[in-house]
């Protein structure tokens, strides 16, 4: 696909790209590597500063006009891995030594911050200055933007820059770019490294001097007013200043800042600190100061999904005070966690009624159980096998997320493709930041398939930070994240539901680890729904203990669009069933679809030009066997027997269109042929309605779809209809009813939203649902239908 027809398919998320932007971005790729290796041109400082602040007063600005997304470009360049040796084994290198478009391998740059930062949405500048007073400019692109910055590149501290990157910015000046937040690293300024002249640069720091009493007092009060990085900071400046026979204040300080990391979501260190704070004395005191260390403890434990270990600590917690109210509501809450990981699910139509706008996050434990990580075959690297027989409809995996982004889309230009795509940047940076902040987290993700392997599962932490590669991140979230939608008040009086699986304006995405080792397939045999943040996988046929789960990665285009989107962007050629018998079709039959697939829709959209009602039958017969003359010579494009059981996609709106309209028009018999047509469509071998009875037959690849549910609610009502006439009609009626309950249990993942199409006078003369009082074999009396054919 061209970029130009590529960009202008974006434009379906609603992210509109000027294609004279990306020539810019590739301009100045270019650039950069033609002027490779330059020595390094010094800055005038008061025009720097000047620049700097006009650069500041723009973003705010900027950052007050709403612009569409895809506005702003992300450039992933050419993957590096981060540094991986302590300071200590690293040369120092000043500003002026810095070489253009060079990666200074065993270099390091010791600086301070002297001004405030530029923000934008895909960077933070700020200029930097070294012992010798050069004037530069540091940028953190997308990857380091999801940390605190001040933390990052804090005013009274020196920062260590390792291993410098030194690029062009938009202007094509020289500009230090930290794409890896690990290669910073703080320094106290009275630090021996430290040269005097650095710790002598005004930058308005803060004094770091007091004891350690003090500095703790000073870190309570930044609590209090929410002011959790420094908090953070002072709190760990009072315990490296604490008296080592101190133990009490020592142990004050660490369940402050076990609580300080709670609020920061750094779990990890919340329970280091919190197991390290205890006190193990019998004084009532010191067991009241131990449960809040134990709480502090499990409440990090819960956080991480560690129920298990949350359950130890808070059973500590409950043997020093029985009676905590609060620590025996965490432990009824472990417990449920821990039944449900071990037994599943029962009751998601009480989660459904949980969601809301306010609380969209779902807290129940994950079930995995059914499924395990195998290794695949044709060459699909590992994925997702039953270990005991799944039904349909039954969930195999139940899952909630390891972490979302925000809605923002981006276009972003990968190098390594140099190609443009639409992608939500905010969960790359947010899984960075997850993982910097709790490391016990990072195998879980560095395991799920990666384009960059980068530093692979290993966990490193080198200078007091954890090695995490940005790049070996990006391309896991761009293979493995799910795009997802908030639930809403309004999505729960829908018919489908709170389980939307895509809503272009609420779009966001995340990532569930264990599902998304489920390979890609264009004829799968499972289905995704999102209840909230939780992730519902359900068989849509029989799948046999061993046999892979498969889910569709995208939307059925056409053969080769499709075929090289799963080339661009998960780097593989689908070999499915459906793929295959496309393929042997040749380019000639499947571009002859294409053709008449778009003139069908044409002709079925255009106007009637006159009102229906006015229409004798007649009259709209000829109009229909011209449109329809129009799908047959569209059906005629997929032989019959290469097709057996397999999905026709393009034919599900023709189809659907002409039911739809033989439907309104009360032209029932026909009606029903049609609709059998749309499952014949879906890949079921029979599909059969009528007072004979009702067959619908689906093969081991067909698919399931709303608007297969919505066709046998019209198929519902008319047999209905008829119900007085002939008791075989009331009996399709009522199987048909069964079946799309099923089908949209399947493709809803629960009840909840489900409207019956079918309505009944039982012998009490109360309205009843009809499958609920024909099913107890009670007699029950078909409602007529009450007002317009329109469903």
């Amino acid at each position: 696909m061209d970029l130009l027809r590529r960009l202008e398919r974006m434009t379906a998320y609603g992210v509109f790209t000027n294609p004279k932007d990306l020539d810019k971005v590739k301009e100045l790729l270019q650039f950069a590597e033609s002027n490779r290796g330059l020595p390094y041109m010094l800055k005038e400082p008061r025009i720097l500063a000047e620049r700097h602040e006009a650069g500041i007063r723009h973003a705010e600005q900027q950052m007050q006009v709403h612009q569409p997304p895809g506005t702003d470009v992300v450039v992933i360049g050419k993957p590096y891995l981060p540094c991986t040796e302590p300071v200590s084994q690293l040369e120092k290198i000043a500003l002026a030594e810095l070489k253009t478009e060079t990666h200074h391998r065993g270099k390091f740059l010791l600086v301070r911050r002297t001004m405030d930062w530029i923000f934008t949405k895909t960077s933070v500048a700020a200029v930097i200055v070294d012992d010798s007073g050069i004037a530069d400019v540091v940028k953190l692109t997308m990857g380091c933007q999801g940390l605190n910055n001040d933390t990052l590149l804090p005013k009274d501290q020196a920062i260590v820059v390792k291993e410098p990157y030194y690029s062009f910015e938009e202007e094509k000046l020289g500009v230090v770019i930290v794409e890896h937040p690990c290669d910073i690293v703080l320094v106290d300024l009275d630090n021996s490294i430290v040269p005097t002249a650095l710790r002598q640069i005004d930058c308005l720091h803060a004094s770091k001097t007091g004891t350690a009493l003090a500095l703790k007092n000073q870190g309570n009060e930044h609590f209090k007013r929410g002011e959790y990085h420094q908090s953070l900071k002072l709190y760990t400046r009072a315990f490296d200043a604490v008296d080592p026979n101190d133990f009490a204040l020592r142990c004050d300080i660490l369940r402050n800042r076990a609580q300080t990391n709670i609020h920061l979501s750094r779990f990890d260190a919340a329970e280091e600190d919190a197991l390290s704070a205890m006190l193990s004395n019998s004084h009532d005191q010191a067991k009241k100061l131990d449960v809040k260390a134990w709480f502090r403890a499990g409440f990090a434990n819960y956080q991480l999904r560690r129920f298990s270990q949350a359950q130890s600590h808070f059973q500590s917690l409950l043997e020093l005070c029985p009676h905590d109210a609060e620590a025996t509501k965490m432990m009824a809450r472990v417990q449920s966690r821990l039944a449900e990981q071990s037994s599943g699910h029962d009751d998601f139509e009480r989660i459904v009624r949980n969601l809301s706008n306010a609380q969209p996050r779902v807290d129940v434990a994950d079930h995995t159980k059914k499924t395990e990580v195998k290794q695949s075959d044709q060459g699909r690297g590992r994925g997702l096998f039953a270990t005991e027989d799944i039904k349909p409809r039954r969930s195999d995996t139940v899952a909630v997320f390891s972490d979302e982004g925000n809605s923002t889309l981006f276009t972003k230009w990968d190098v390594r493709a140099d190609d443009a795509f639409v992608s939500n940047i905010e969960l790359w940076r947010s899984v960075v930041k997850k993982l910097s902040d709790n490391p016990s987290l990072l195998k879980q993700v560095t395991s799920l398939h990666s384009g960059h392997a980068g530093l692979g599962t290993s966990k490193l932490e080198v200078d007091g930070n954890v090695v995490v590669d940005t790049f070996q991140i990006h391309d896991i979230v761009a293979r493995n994240a799910f795009g997802m939608a908030r639930p809403s008040h309004v999505r729960k009086s829908d018919e489908f539901g709170v389980c939307e699986a895509h809503d272009d304006n609420r779009a966001t995405h995340g990532i569930w680890c264990h599902t998304s080792y489920l390979n890609h397939s264009c004829v799968p045999n499972a289905n995704r729904v999102f209840l909230g943040d939780l992730i519902l996988v359900r068989a849509v046929g029989d799948i046999a203990r061993g046999e892979e789960l498969t889910l569709g990665y995208c939307s059925h285009g056409e053969y080769e669009e499709r075929r090289q989107n799963m080339k661009s962007i998960w780097r593989f050629d689908c070999q499915c069933p459906l793929c295959s018998a496309e393929g042997l079709d040749g380019e000639a039959l499947r571009k002859s679809r294409e053709r008449l697939g778009g003139e069908v829709r044409s002709v079925l959209q255009m106007p009637e030009g006159t009102n229906d009602d006015d229409v004798s039958e007649a009259e709209f017969d000829a109009v229909q066997a011209q449109k329809i003359q129009h799908v047959v010579a569209f059906k005629a494009t997929y032989p019959a027997k290469r097709y057996i059981g397999l999905p026709k996609y393009a034919l599900h709106f023709p189809q659907q269109w002409i039911a739809n309209t033989y439907y309104n028009r009360g032209m029932d018999d026909k009606a029903l042929v049609a609709i059998c047509d749309y499952f014949k469509s879906l890949g079921y071998l029979e599909a059969r309605i009528g007072s004979d009875g009702v067959v619908l037959k689906a093969s081991k690849h067909a698919t399931v779809t709303r608007d297969a549910v919505r066709l046998l609610g019209l198929a519902v009502r008319i047999e209905a209809s008829r119900a007085p006439t002939s008791k075989g009609h009331a009996q399709a009626a009522l199987k048909l009813e069964q079946l799309a309950k099923k089908l949209y249990l399947t493709v809803n993942g629960v009840e909840a939203g489900y409207k019956p199409r079918l309505i009944c006078q039982g012998p009490s003369g109360m309205l009843e649902n009809a499958a609920d009082l024909l099913g107890s074999g009670r007699k029950a009396t078909f409602l007529p239908m009450v007002g317009g054919r329109q469903m």
